[in-house]
């Protein structure tokens, strides 16, 4: 079977810590705490972080409980 995956995108905010986000991202997604930062260091840098790829079931259960969490999550506009 085909799965098709979706990367997602967050938002660097001027409102959640550096260490706040990257806690976050460690805690929700399957990734390691270095990778977490990484992620959330390039959001700061440029202004989006990209997550992913994840199936759309997977994608859409991440995104909610990092919205929860009170980070900028969008599958818009997403460049790999």
């Amino acid at each position: 079977t085909h799965v098709l995956v979706y990367p997602f995108c967050f938002s660097a905010d001027p409102v959640n810590t550096r260490s706040y986000v990257a806690r976050m991202l460690a805690t929700i997604l399957p990734i390691r705490d270095a990778e977490a930062f990484q992620v959330m260091d390039t959001a700061h840098r440029e202004g989006k972080g990209t997550l992913g790829p994840y199936s759309r079931e997977h994608a859409e259960m991440y995104i909610s409980q990092l919205t929860m969490a009170g980070l900028t999550v969008d599958t818009a506009d997403v460049t790999r």
